[in-house]
């Protein structure tokens, strides 16, 4: 796949700045530009017949204009001279009918990063359609080593290059190329008349660091095979234990609750949380937006601002929120560089040691719920009511049961953070959050 660029860097800025300079001698106090190109591959494959083979290309330009605490926003896939000269009169036309927003400006120069890191975020996949059909093929292979109660429900692979570029009236002029690629396997497992459905998903922005093709098979498979037999539970209250995946989702409703979206909409139950104990005094969360390979790392964010290495959270207590110029504008507080969101995401606990995989997590848990699964949006961010279906298994003495299926748990976030009891040292990366096994002292469980 030829993954180059229709545009130089340079004739991007040219692109930026000619915009720009159009904006303020037609009236604008202040423009920003952001302008994108990706190209890309994707192919999918059910017991080895191919349903999905594409190339794709895709590319934007969007300006936002300021007249004084007016603002205007367009957006186009046309690069042309004329176009460009189009999107000036347009913005300036909505931000002259627009309400006043003093929070509507760009950040301070000040503020402009000055961040310059190689973050190896661009590494190209050199595969054609053909290669890429026999690597999903090969995820298909480790689906069927699983035996005769599996099957593939498609395998998947997409493959990316993109670059972006920021430039402002303030002089800011940047750019960043990144690659994605992922692999997905789906499977649906068969016994007697039960059936379950699962995947799993390797991504990464270096082909070299994902997971052997036929693993991405197997994990799935497993997953959905010793999930058949599941049955539900009598509701109760007990200590609950979450594999990797499923306690990843406690730390994505952490960053959602101190954005500044949530927080400046008065909307989030971690309101006025900063300087206060939230989660257990052993617990500590670390962002950090320059990890090498990184699935959120960045030098700058759409602001141009500079994101911060630093603990969000610190032994329980919350040090920092996730803050875009604009948000900060409406809290009174200065920009986090998180225009994008949260960067890259850890959490650690202080009593973790290096033995802690799963057999000891679920020595810890002792007689409860091991959760492998959470399905469903129950999460009410303004309150931190917390209720999610859930499947898993039951275990006593710390050996797995049975496996368990049609129950629900539910609290409330600030007590399931405060009441988690150890971290388990079996970390993975799911997205933006990196993390193990996470065990809760108390949920309530919803069962028959």
């Amino acid at each position: 796949m030829n993954q180059q660029f229709a545009y130089t860097e340079e004739q991007l800025a040219e692109i930026a700045q000619g915009l720009i300079a159009k904006a303020l001698q037609l009236g604008a106090s202040d423009a920003k530009v952001s302008i994108s190109e990706m190209s890309g591959l994707s192919v999918e494959v059910l017991d080895g017949r191919v349903t999905t083979r594409t190339a794709h290309t895709q590319s934007g330009i969007s300006l936002t204009v300021f007249r004084g605490q007016r603002q205007g926003f367009t957006h186009s896939t046309d690069f042309s001279p004329a176009n460009v000269q189009r999107m000036v009169s347009a913005a300036l036309d909505i931000a002259r009918y627009a309400s006043e927003d003093p929070d509507a400006c760009l950040v301070d120069s000040a503020q402009l990063s000055t961040v310059e890191m190689d973050l190896q975020m661009d590494n190209p996949w050199s595969l054609d359609i053909e290669q890429a059909l026999r690597y999903v093929r090969q995820v298909e292979d480790g689906i069927h080593r699983l035996g005769a109660e599996v099957r593939s429900d498609g395998a998947s692979l997409e493959t990316a290059r993109s670059q972006m570029l920021l430039a402002t009236s303030q002089g800011f002029c940047r750019s960043a190329s990144r690659t994605d690629h992922s692999v997905t396997a789906n499977v649906i497992a068969s016994r007697d008349e039960q059936r379950k459905t699962d995947s799993w998903t390797d991504y990464s922005t270096s082909s070299r660091l994902l997971m052997a093709p036929e693993r991405v098979g197997e994990i799935a498979a497993r997953s959905a095979i010793e999930s058949l037999g599941g049955r539900s539970l009598t509701s109760r209250s007990c200590p609950v234990l979450l594999a990797p995946r499923a306690a990843h989702s406690l730390i994505q409703h952490f960053s959602q609750a101190v954005s500044g979206g949530e927080l400046s909409r008065d909307a989030s139950f971690l309101r006025e949380s900063l300087g206060r104990s939230i989660f257990a005094e052993h617990l500590d969360v670390f962002e950090n937006p320059f990890q090498l390979h990184g699935t959120a790392s960045g030098c700058f964010d759409a602001d141009g601002v500079a994101g911060q290495q630093r603990a969000v959270v610190d032994q329980g207590v919350v040090r920092g929120y996730f803050l875009s110029g604009y948000t900060a504008r409406r809290l009174g507080m200065v920009s986090t560089g998180n225009a994008q969101g949260a960067y890259n995401l850890s959490l650690k606990s202080r009593l973790t040691k290096p033995g802690d995989d799963l057999t000891t997590m679920l020595g810890k848990l002792n007689n409860g719920l091991f959760i492998t699964h959470l399905i469903g949006d129950g999460v009410r961010l303004a309150t931190g009511d917390y209720s999610r279906a859930a499947q898993g298994f039951w275990v006593e003495n710390g050996e797995i049961q049975f496996p368990v299926d049609q129950v629900t748990v539910a609290g409330n976030l600030c007590d399931i953070y405060a009441g988690i009891l150890a971290v388990g040292s079996d970390s993975i990366t799911l997205g933006n959050i990196s993390g193990g096994s996470i065990l809760i002292n108390d949920l309530r469980i919803g069962g028959q």
